[in-house]
């Protein structure tokens, strides 16, 4: 089987940045100590007003303690996170780059070619396979994310197929 893929980048960051992932808000890695931080703002603001009124500072000194040790909570968060849309921007900046991606699958192995490199994955190497409608995911020795919008739906199906005989 040969299928000649077309590469678009926002199919990819379409499936890279679904349901908030990457985003320094609703992140799953990011959210709890995002509402943390959050909660910790508005206690620590609450006792502010409190100590204003009457003219008593400790429980705000505390909370501040709180809200710095959350804030460190999530800027690290946040780093993981900024490092991954990095990795991301970096890794589709170099897919673009290339013209022509081609996906070859037989009895034996699966290759992606671009220009004039290819990489072969043998069916033996590769560890786990999540398909969906939306895309298919191989994960191997090399990694392999195949968006079902880089090619014609009678191809994806095929793909799909085979891959799902593959590892039944």
């Amino acid at each position: 089987m040969r299928i000649e893929l077309r590469f678009n980048r926002k199919d990819f960051e379409e499936l890279y940045f679904i349901n908030g992932r990457g985003s320094y808000i609703k992140d799953e890695v990011i959210k709890s100590s995002f509402r943390n931080l959050m909660i910790s703002g508005l206690v620590s603001m609450g006792l502010y007003i409190y100590a204003i009124v009457k003219s008593n500072y400790d429980l705000f000194s505390f909370s501040l303690i709180f809200l710095a040790i959350f804030l460190f909570v999530y800027l690290g968060a946040a780093k993981n996170v900024k490092k991954w849309r990095l990795q991301v921007k970096n890794y589709l900046d170099a897919q673009e780059k290339y013209s022509k991606h081609v996906l070859i699958a037989n009895e034996y192995y699966l290759s992606i070619v671009q220009n004039d490199e290819e990489t072969i994955e043998k069916w033996t190497n590769i560890e786990r396979v999540k398909i969906f409608d939306s895309h298919i995911w191989i994960l191997g020795i090399e990694n392999f994310l195949i968006p079902a919008k880089s090619m014609s739906k009678r191809e994806y199906d095929e793909l799909r197929s085979l891959i799902s005989k593959k590892f039944k």
